[in-house]
Order: structure tokens, then sequence, then C-alpha cells
């Protein structure tokens, strides 16, 4: 058997791969049927949509008859006048009959003469009053040119600091807010700020209406309710008017004036009403009883004056309610003139505020019509060791007079309590189980 012997050559197998030829009429005809299916589909599509749907709608769902409505326009009505308008909403009370041989028209059943009803005292009144264009241009041009005058006894209190940076170079930081001249007396001047703004000064600026600058001192500060009063020697400028905030009420003109975003937006005034009064609002962990308003509180306008259509201060704007949930607007806050002209005073007198006196009783707010016909605010609950408690106050018990004057709501009880101090005796008439009590109230710190 022959030997085996390597081959000097390699034997390879070698296939080639034909590329097989396209045939174009048999991609064409199924690219024709192709898009003739989809064409056939479409039409398919459209038929049972436009047509078919409607029916099985109707079928399954049939419409329900409706009943033809009649639609009247009411007739056209002369265009009432504005004293028709408002007498049209004042009560009437409705007419009795009147018996055979009554007494004549506008005299009572004894035959005197018979008052005129509210809504026809109302109608004689405006029609005594034509209100005009004219009225209202007046009215706008008196409010311009009392905000003139008051801008006059507006600064703005720039708070210098000096800070060194880490090349050890000195850095000035400046902290503006708004004031208000409210004493002079033809050589000094006192003006009212909040005191957070001025309490890290080394210097503090007052910039006047007209654009001058000077030097001023701090003389009195109470960092609890955030007031702080200025003193400035060698100036004669008008100090402002205080109006009465004790007799505002929901729904009166509220003007807020101030330098919102620094001094060059200074002596902005921004419009709108009383929205409360004596609203209890927890600022900084202190409870404060504050004017609500909705005129617009901006950054520069805290410390500044909220005044009343005649340019009188009523109140300094003192908080902007803010959330970072929900979206809040015309929520803003002011202490009340009368408060703040008292503690302003017993800053300047005292060195700083006396206590204030709490009556320490939780009271209704709707007064009870009593049997005699008398008003009574009722006594809710009683804080023990307090004013009420102490003078022998009961739950129950209607309060009538306070400090010799008839209460008809608790807002008018704050107000004479707002006048009062710690140690001051005052009456209190109350109605209890059927009898009139007169009781002794001293009143104390909370």
């Amino acid at each position: 058997m022959p030997d085996l012997q390597p081959s000097s050559q390699n034997d390879f197998m070698v296939e080639r791969i034909k590329v097989k030829p396209v045939n174009r009429k048999k991609l064409l005809r199924r690219t024709l049927l192709t898009v003739g299916l989809a064409v056939l589909f479409g039409l398919v599509a459209c038929f049972t949509f436009l047509i078919l749907e409607p029916v099985i709608s109707n079928w399954l769902y049939p419409p329900e008859q409706q009943g033809t409505q009649m639609v009247v326009f009411p007739e056209d009505q002369d265009e009432m006048s504005p004293e028709e308008m408002l007498a049209e909403n004042l009560p009437v009370e409705s007419p009795s009959p009147e018996p055979q041989g009554g007494p004549e028209e506008g005299q009572n059943p004894e035959g005197e003469p018979q008052e005129p009803t509210l809504r026809e005292q109302v109608t004689e009144i405006l029609a005594d009053i034509p209100l005009e264009l004219r009225h209202y241009k007046e009215l706008f041009s008196a409010l311009s040119a009392y905000v003139n005058e008051l801008n006059h006894s507006m600064v703005t209190v720039t708070a210098v600091t000096s800070n060194i940076d880490w090349l050890n170079d000195v850095r000035e930081s400046r902290n503006q807010c708004p004031g208000l001249i409210f004493s002079e007396n033809g050589m000094d001047l006192l003006i009212l700020t909040k005191y957070s703004a001025v309490m890290s000064a080394e210097r503090l600026l007052l910039t006047f209406w007209e654009g001058s600058q000077v030097e001023a001192r701090l003389k009195q500060y109470n960092g609890e309710m955030d007031l702080a009063v200025l003193k400035v020697e060698g100036q004669d400028l008008p100090a402002a008017e205080f109006g009465i905030s004790d007799d505002l009420r929901v729904g009166d003109p509220a003007y807020a004036i101030g330098n919102p975003l620094g001094i060059e937006l200074r002596n902005t005034m921004t419009s709108g009403s009383i929205s409360a009064i004596n609203r209890d609002v927890d600022v900084d962990g202190v409870t404060m009883t504050l004017i609500q308003t909705d005129a617009a509180l901006n950054s520069g306008n805290s410390g500044g004056p909220l005044i009343n259509q005649y340019g009188q201060v009523i109140g300094i704007n003192t908080i902007k309610m803010m959330s970072e949930y929900d979206t809040i607007e015309g929520l803003g806050f002011a202490i009340p003139s009368s408060l703040a002209l008292r503690w302003v005073n017993e800053l300047i007198e005292y060195g700083e505020l006396l206590p204030q006196p709490v009556l320490g009783v939780t009271i209704n707010r709707i007064p009870v019509t009593l049997p005699d016909g008398a008003l009574g605010l009722r006594v809710e609950s009683l804080t023990p060791n307090l004013s009420g408690y102490a003078a022998g106050l009961q739950e129950g018990d209607y309060i009538v007079m306070f400090n010799n004057q008839p209460v008809a709501s608790t807002e008018e009880v704050l107000v004479i309590r707002r006048s009062l101090y710690v140690g001051d005796q005052v009456p209190v008439l109350i109605y209890r189980e059927g009898e009139y009590l007169e009781l002794m109230m001293t009143m104390m710190a909370e």
C-alpha cells in the first residue's frame, strides 16, 4: 500500500455566490396590490364611520324628545336714576289695608303727622345731592392734594452698616425703609419707623421728600412691637395728621404709602379698602390687634403709613401675609394709629411700653336683645386670675355697659380697653338671671 505523501499544493473548494436577479414585474405587481388594498381598506373605514356610525348610534341610543322652549326677552324699561337704584334696595314695609274712614295719607292712626320711611328719607336726601362727573374729579383731586401734603411728612430711612471683607477692605451695606414724621416743635423732628430695619445700623440717614439728606439718631425703640423713634435736630417740616382708627368700618377706603424696592420708588401709593378691623394676628410670636387691608403692601411698605381718603394716618403698615404653598393676595395688616401713638408716647415718656391691660374674657360677637330691649354681649368663658374673673364675672352673664358706655359689639369693648391702663378701676354693668348688677373691674396685665 503506497504511502500517503502530502501534496505540495493545497487543494481548496472554490464557491462563487451568484446574486439572484430582481424580478421587476413581480415587484411591481406586489406594490400595486398593496396600494390597492390600502385604498380599499380606507374606503371601507370611511364608509363605516361616516355612514354606519350615526345609524348605529341612533339605534343604540335613541335621542330624547325635547319640547320646544320659548325664550321671552324682557321689555325695555326706562333707565333708573342712582337715587331710585339705592331706594329700590331698601327694605320697605308692606302697606296694610286701611279701614274705611281711616286717617289721611301722611298721618298715623291718631291723626298725627307720620314720619317718613327710611326709603323716603334716602330718596329725599339723594334728590338734593345730584352726583355728576365733576364730583368724582373733585374727589380724586382732593385725594391727590392730601397725598402730596403727606409726602412732605414722609422720609426714607437708610441704615448704614460696615463690614470688612476677606481682602480687609471696608464694605458698606445699606438697608432702606419708610419713616413718618409724627411730631415737630419747630426745631426737632421725631420720626416713626420699624426697629428691625435700623437695629444694627452704625449710621442713620434720612432722605426728605425734596431729596436732601441728614443724619439722625435712635431715640427710643421696642423690638417686640418693631417700633423705633428717630430724632433729627435743626429741621422744620410738617408732621403728619393722624386720624381716629377706632372709627374705621369695613369697606372704608385705605391707601398705603411706602418705598417698594428702595428709594428710587419712594412715596409710592397703592389703593384699597379696610377688609377687617381688630384682627388678632401672631407677629413673630406676639399677638397684635391689627387692621386688615387689601391695599398692596410690597417690600418697603412696612413702617409706612396707611391713610384714609382725607390723607390722615389711620395705621402703620407692618406685615403682609405670604405662603409657600398657597397664592395669597391683598392680605396686609397695619397697627391702628390710636395704638401706635399710645406706644410711641409711652416710649418717649417712659422709655418702654407699659403693660397692656387684658380682660381675660371671651365674649360672643353677636349681641343679644334682653327682655327690656337693651343689648348685651354674652360671656362665653373666663381666664382665671385676670380682670374679668377677679371682678366676679360669670359664664352666661351679659355685658351691657363697660366703663359707663353701652357696648353692642366686641369692637366697642376693644376700643374702650385701648384707652385704659393697668390698675384702672372700670365699672361694668351686667345682666344676670333677670337682674342687673354693677361690678367694679380692676384692669390687670396678662
